[in-house]
């Protein structure tokens, strides 16, 4: 990604859009709302400190209720898109609060931890409450599998995949630490919401991926025929 400064605007105005951008005009700000939804300690408010400032905070302190922050990037034409972000909290004491979060989202980054079966285990119930509650037709959802740096036996989510096909995710393997693929979330929401499969992100800070080479699908026995119900494939 090539660099220009990240605006943070912490008061916007504009209303949050409800669809995906059929033709992008030049001169214009388009304004989306998104959920950062998982168990606690799956590295949600890492990723996006990561992605505001560079920072990587090794130390874990749970998020109560919701958190919102807003990024912005550009989008060439001078246009840009600007993100509202709700981190929402992972606590199961606050599961009962979450769908008031998830009301005009219209996409969200589901998390889980690469070593642990119980956040992997939980996307499904996350999606369907986000899926339900957040009032936008077919929104766009993506599962990050996060904490890859050390992931030594990798879980598996073969046997979850029928239960998520329905919401046609995209299936990202990242390292908030490292800052492995963590560009990759945003790029490729905003390639869908604006239709262009080429379309390049300006930001301040180095959105490249780190050289790692993770397969998410190795050893898992996550064949061709599920994958492809699935609707996601390897990273090359």
């Amino acid at each position: 990604m090539q660099q220009i400064p990240i605006r943070i605007d912490e008061s916007p105005e504009e209303p949050n859009l409800m669809a995906p951008v059929e033709v992008k005009a030049p001169n214009s700000t388009y304004k989306f709302k998104i959920c950062l939804v998982g168990d606690g300690g799956t590295g949600k408010t890492t990723f996006i400190n990561k992605v505001l400032n560079g920072d990587f905070i090794s130390k874990y302190y749970a998020t109560q209720g919701a958190v919102t922050k807003f990024l912005t990037l550009g989008l060439g034409d001078n246009s840009f898109v600007k993100y509202e972000v709700w981190d929402t909290a992972g606590q199961e004491k606050n599961v009962g609060l979450k769908d008031g979060y998830y009301i005009g989202a219209i996409a969200g980054f589901f998390f889980f931890d690469a070593n642990s079966r119980e956040t992997m285990a939980n996307i499904p119930k996350h999606m369907k409450a986000f899926a339900n509650a957040c009032g936008v037709e077919n929104p766009l959802m993506f599962i990050l599998a996060n904490k890859m740096d050390i992931a030594k036996n990798m879980v598996d989510f073969s046997k979850y995949a029928n239960k998520v096909s329905q919401y046609n995710p995209e299936f990202i393997q990242i390292s908030a630490k490292t800052g492995h693929n963590f560009d990759k979330p945003f790029e490729k929401l905003s390639r869908s919401l604006f239709n262009d499969a080429n379309l390049v992100l300006t930001a301040n800070i180095s959105l490249e991926a780190t050289n790692y080479n993770y397969d998410i699908l190795a050893g898992t026995g996550l064949n061709e025929e599920a994958a492809k119900v699935a609707d996601w494939v390897p990273e090359e």
